[in-house]
Formats: C-alpha cells, sequence, structure tokens
C-alpha cells in the first residue's frame, strides 16, 4: 500500500475548504504554499485552520489553530476522511457575537 503524503492531505482539504467559501460566500481565498507553516487561510479576521484526517486529535488541534490566529479570531475546521463536509469550531465569544449579530441585529 502506498504511503499518504499528509501535507498534499492537508492541502487537498484546503482547497476543498477555499472551493466551498468561494461557492458560498463569492470570495476568493488565496491558496496557502505547500508545506507551510502558519495558519491555512485567512477570511476577514478569521485564521482557520484546516485539518483533513481519520483520527482526531481535537486538543492538539484546538491548541494549534489557537497559536496560529495569535489575537485574532479562530476557526477549526475539520473534515473527516471520506467526507465532503466540514465541521467547523469555534470560541463561544465569536459564536455568540455571530448569533447575536444574527438573531438581535
Amino acid at each position: 500500500m502506498p504511503k499518504i503524503n499528509v501535507r498534499q492531505k492537508g492541502y487537498r482539504a484546503e482547497k476543498l475548504f477555499r472551493d466551498k467559501v468561494f461557492y458560498n460566500l463569492g470570495i476568493k481565498l488565496k491558496p496557502t504554499v505547500l508545506g507551510s507553516s502558519g495558519c491555512d487561510a485567512t477570511l476577514g479576521d478569521f485564521k482557520i485552520e484546516i485539518k483533513n484526517q481519520k483520527t482526531i486529535k481535537f486538543k492538539e488541534w484546538l491548541r494549534q489553530a489557537k497559536e496560529q490566529a495569535k489575537d485574532n479570531n479562530w476557526l477549526l475546521a475539520i473534515k473527516m476522511q471520506g467526507k465532503d463536509k466540514f465541521t467547523i469550531t469555534m470560541d463561544e465569544d465569536l459564536f455568540f457575537l455571530l448569533i447575536r449579530e444574527e438573531v438581535v441585529g
């Protein structure tokens, strides 16, 4: 069985996420350089860490998302292998801010 290149697997997830952002929001995200360190995407004030995994390492990914964001808002986008939808995790302050803007106006 051939060895999976984890950087290429991660890059494919980043491309899929960029495609979904463009499809849903009409915003083109700049692609990252294959193998570069730092956040995987920036969308406005959001720094986004994108994962394409079979095994969940949630605490590690959460720490990484927060570190990469520094003082910005962060999102953690997780795509489980075999699925095309992402699960998005965010800080509760950001969650309430977004809900307040949407519901309260």
